[in-house]
């Protein structure tokens, strides 16, 4: 079984020029934790994911701490984090992307992509071509979803 026999067609993806605002706009309404970025040729450039948000979300003290040596500010509320936030929702989102995403092909064999997906990504992007075309999305829940459907769960 290849890749393509199961990926998801037409993935959730944003073009880099959008501004970040809409990618968060895009992940809150579609409740997923991550958004794929093209470029005006559909080409795939990276992830948008709620990791990096988390990044701008955090104190500029708390960013370079980790774990049990961070500082965290219990009084901090909302309006800390929107303050926060505001300055780059208006920015592309491509400054904020993660470019190092592995990504597999139609032709991948599938147990080649569970095992990468085994690593801890939440899915990956499908491309094609040269130029890494975006033509789909597969994940260890779209795996689910096929074993579902398939053994009637």
């Amino acid at each position: 079984m290849y890749v393509e026999d199961i990926m998801q067609t037409h993935p959730t993806a944003i073009q880099r020029k959008a501004k970040l605002r809409e990618a968060i706009d895009l992940m809150a309404q579609r409740h997923i934790q991550a958004v794929l970025v093209v470029d005006e040729n559909n080409r795939f450039i990276g992830e948008f994911s709620a990791i990096q948000l988390a990044k701008i979300l955090l104190p500029p003290n708390a960013r370079a701490f980790v774990g049990a040596h961070a500082n965290p500010r219990e009084d901090e509320k909302i309006p800390d984090l929107v303050a926060r936030l505001r300055p780059y929702l208006d920015r592309p989102v491509g400054d904020f992307i993660d470019h190092d995403i592995p990504t597999v092909h139609p032709k991948t064999p599938l147990s080649e992509a569970l095992l990468l997906l085994r690593g801890g990504a939440l899915r990956m992007p499908v491309t094609e071509g040269p130029d890494d075309r975006l033509v789909g999305a597969v994940s260890v829940l779209t795996v689910l979803r096929k074993v579902a459907e398939d053994a009637e769960l």
